[in-house]
């Protein structure tokens, strides 16, 4: 756990001023003329849905602190350079829970990588799964624990499913007027680790293994939730 509060990492659109209290620390990862990534200090999201997702989190966790890395910045669009620097860079921060409600529809070697030298820091992490259709990355890695939305649950429950979409499902409604699905379940997940690693006083791998033991519901729904499911993005 963080030495002062617990820390979580979420890899989207960035979050609005009304969140500002809950940043620990904020960049955004864009791309230059010669499609380099720099960073800069705007994290400020334009597009609500990285608001949403942090929202879904700390309605499990309110002291959280938020470690934000905006990669949209021209629409719900980025690229796998962007995704893979603020997963690096969120290793830097020393960061040991990163949600990512994201979904590229290619595999990408840089995100693959990097996931996998994130999980062997002993950090976890989360990304969305559509109900169906074809599998998205980083949720299909197995360095990845993959969620989607699943209707049988409230916002408190998590589903067990260890089918071939993810191994969790969550709840699929956000707590304001906003998105709905895959993306939500994954942030709700994702605060329901946190959560249980405070209340356990434990690391978030344990608080994850404890939640595959005591999932409120287990095994896959035949009517699965069928609203938006992960956001595909566009990628170069």
């Amino acid at each position: 756990m963080h030495d002062r509060k617990p820390l979580i990492g979420i890899i989207d659109s960035g979050v609005d001023w009304s969140l500002l209290s809950s940043v620990y620390r904020g960049r955004g990862f864009q791309l230059d003329k010669d499609s380099n990534v720099y960073r800069s200090a705007d994290f400020l999201d334009q597009f609500n849905h990285g608001t949403q997702t942090a929202i879904a989190i700390l309605s499990h966790l309110p002291q959280a602190q938020l470690c934000v890395a905006k990669v949209f910045s021209e629409g719900l669009a980025t690229s796998a350079l962007q995704v893979t620097s603020a997963l690096e860079w969120m290793i830097e921060q020393d960061v040991k829970l990163v949600n990512m409600s994201i979904g590229l529809i290619s595999d990408r070697p840089s995100i693959r990588n990097v996931c996998k030298e994130a999980s062997a820091r002993g950090i976890v992490l989360v990304a969305s799964s559509p109900a169906h259709g074809e599998a998205v990355y980083p949720a299909s890695y197995s360095s990845v624990t993959s969620v989607t939305g699943d209707a049988r649950c409230a916002e408190q429950q998590c589903s067990y499913l260890q089918s071939s979409q993810a191994e969790f499902g969550a709840c699929v409604r956000s707590n304001t007027r906003g998105i709905a699905g895959a993306s939500i379940a994954a942030a709700h997940f994702t605060g329901l680790i946190a959560k249980t690693a405070v209340a356990a006083n434990t690391d978030y791998r344990a608080a994850l293994a404890q939640l595959r033991q005591s999932a409120d519901i287990r095994g896959s729904d035949k009517t699965p939730w069928l609203g938006p499911d992960a956001q595909k993005i566009k990628h170069s």
